[in-house]
């Protein structure tokens, strides 16, 4: 599988759950969304340090 159909892929699927976890936070459908947007932002930020990370840490110590 290409980087590109996994990023495609998990971006949206990060989008939804989002939404989905951040449903009770907000009273309108507007908060919903831009509460959703910002958690997968997040998410996507940490998900990118974690893999980066892992890169570095295997270039380093593995053969």
């Amino acid at each position: 599988m290409s980087l590109l159909f996994r990023i495609a892929v998990f971006l949206p699927a990060v989008y939804l759950v989002m939404i989905v976890y951040s449903a009770p936070l907000a009273p309108t459908a507007k908060g919903v969304a831009e509460i959703a947007a910002r958690k997968t932002v997040k998410v996507v930020g940490w998900t990118v340090l974690i893999v980066a990370s892992m890169w570095i840490l295997a270039a380093l110590f593995l053969p």
